[in-house]
């Protein structure tokens, strides 16, 4: 039987080899891009169940976003793998020339391409004649069943890890920033609104030191900030306190105040200058000031107005000079034993003696002014100019110390605003630090501290709990200690009826028993054994010398 010859056609052959091999390529890519998508599906397996842990360690919740960004992330790395792990020509070629077994013919005709002898020519016929009976899908693929198993239980763990819930200590923290933003936010709005109040005070009597100490207080106001950290903002509302409390230092009035107490307490027994006196121990010094202009002198009056009125001046100057000194005197006495004095206290209280030694000496001028002017009998202008010149100095003194009243008011009125913030500021921290079961609100706290305190009040029996004293005597040593606040605690209120009964104490002498005493002595930890042996022997032998000179008398 005669066979056929193979008849070459160059272009045809060539094109059915290059079309077998780009089937061989393309099967061998998704064989790669198949594994890498495994590969990369574990890899991302892997960095969702660590983000997961990250959180759920934390009591926190995995935020879903992360799903997408990774799933995003896993597909950019496929892309880039396909990209760079393509495979070539000459590799497939040579993977079809091994796995099929040919020989390098495939190899050989992509090399003997474009070539136009016979034996190339015959070679790419042979090889077009053998690939056409060949099928590229009979390439196998071992899929990584490890790989996809460890990606499909990482994926899973990861979406478990994702449905989980966040803990009950990361809600209450989260409740508990929530709850301190919106009370800073109602705290920041309350300190504002008490700066404002500071800054709408009547400002004729106050310096400008005291205008830029206000400034600075309200724009540091005007600077707090709403926090969700408790200690943060607890700082920040301390700082202002802190602020607060040395301005009320700096305008602390109290030895005024007092210097003139004690001179409208002595202004109460003359009748002419009660209601000044009044008016001084009741600290209403604007209207002391008013009251204190009454006392101007005028020389256009008549010679026994003027000697009234000089009389009257005289008295209160006196009296005030004698007032102040006394105040001094005691004043300094008591600032050498506090190491505290404050500036500007000692400042306007020295001002206000000043102003007392003024207006004496000024009085006395006015007086000898007017007794040269009665005792001329020409009347010569220089004695009424100098009679008119003193007058005019008496009103400047009382001017002057009108003046320092009516700073001193205004300063008063300063101090007890800042003194109102400052407690202010303080309800706020413990509102801030308030639980959320207490239902106290901001305004239920600022209207506790604008209530008056009760004065200190006086034990009736003069009976005290001396513990220590006691516990000394007795020569124990344990002592209930421990911070207070801390564990539980129970109060009851008892209520008893209305009644008039009068508690009265008796004096009686009771014989003390020492036996206790010496008993817990003996009985101490911290003495040693021989010193406990030797005491007891001591007492024993005293027993025994007792009952020895009882038989010898019977």
């Amino acid at each position: 039987m005669q066979q056929n010859p193979i008849e070459p056609h160059p272009q045809q052959d060539h094109h059915d080899v290059a079309h077998f091999v780009s089937q061989v390529r393309r099967r061998l890519d998704l064989h790669r891009l198949a594994y890498g998508a495994c590969l990369i599906a574990t890899v991302v397996g892997i960095l969702l169940v660590i983000v997961g842990l990250i959180y759920v360690l934390q009591g926190y919740r995995v935020p879903p976003a992360w799903y997408p960004v990774m799933g995003v992330v896993g597909m950019m790395a496929m892309a880039v793998y396909a990209w760079l792990g393509r495979v070539a020509t000459n590799q497939a070629a040579r993977y079809a020339d091994q796995f099929f077994g040919l020989k390098d013919a495939v190899r050989s005709t992509l090399g003997f391409a474009g070539r136009e002898d016979d034996f190339c020519k015959l070679q790419a016929a042979q090889a077009s004649q053998t690939v056409k009976m060949l099928k590229p899908s009979a390439i196998p693929f071992a899929w990584p069943r490890r790989t996809i198993l460890a990606g499909v239980c990482l994926l899973a763990l990861a979406c478990v890890l994702g449905l989980m819930d966040e803990s009950q200590s990361v809600r209450d923290a989260r409740e508990q920033k929530q709850l301190v933003l919106d009370r800073t936010l109602q705290i920041n709005t309350a300190v504002q609104e008490l700066a404002q109040q500071l800054l709408e005070i009547d400002d004729s009597d106050l310096d400008a030191q005291t205008h830029e100490a206000l400034n600075q207080l309200k724009e540091q106001a005007l600077e707090l900030k709403p926090q969700q950290d408790m200690k943060i903002a607890m700082k920040q509302y301390a700082r202002l306190e802190q602020q607060v409390q040395q301005m009320v230092q700096q305008m602390d009035t109290r030895p005024a105040e007092k210097m003139l107490a004690r001179i409208g307490e002595q202004l109460k027994d003359n009748p002419q200058h009660r209601q000044l006196g009044q008016q001084l121990s009741a600290k209403q010094f604007k209207q002391a000031q008013q009251t204190l202009q009454q006392h101007k002198q005028d020389h256009r009056l008549s010679k026994e107005q003027q000697r009234q009125a000089l009389n009257r001046l005289k008295s209160l100057s006196t009296s005030m000079a004698r007032a102040s000194e006394s105040a001094s005197r005691s004043g300094s006495s008591s600032s050498s034993n506090s190491n505290n004095t404050n500036a500007n206290a000692s400042g306007m209280s020295g001002q206000i003696s000043q102003s007392i030694a003024e207006l004496e000496k000024f009085a006395d001028a006015l007086e000898k002014a007017q007794q040269k002017e009665g005792l001329d009998q020409n009347q010569s202008p220089q004695n009424k100019d100098t009679s008119a010149s003193a007058c005019k100095s008496c009103n400047s003194a009382l001017g002057k110390l009108g003046q320092c009243m009516s700073k001193l008011s205004g300063q008063r009125k300063l101090n007890q605003q800042l003194s109102m913030m400052r407690k202010s500021l303080s309800q706020c921290q413990s509102f801030l630090c308030q639980s959320k079961s207490q239902c106290q609100s901001l305004s239920q706290s600022l209207a506790a501290c604008q209530k008056p305190g009760l004065k200190a009040g006086t034990a009736s029996s003069g009976m005290f709990n001396r513990i220590e004293q006691s516990l000394m005597a007795s020569g124990a040593l344990d002592q209930l200690l421990g911070q207070k606040g801390d564990g539980t605690s129970t109060k009851t209120t008892e209520q008893a009826n209305d009644g008039q009964g009068v508690s009265s104490k008796a004096r009686r002498t009771i014989q003390r028993d020492y036996a206790n005493a010496l008993e817990s002595f003996v009985q101490r930890e911290d003495v040693p054994v021989p010193v406990r042996t030797g005491v007891k022997q001591y007492f024993q032998q005293i027993h025994e010398m007792d009952h020895e000179v009882i038989r010898d008398s019977n």
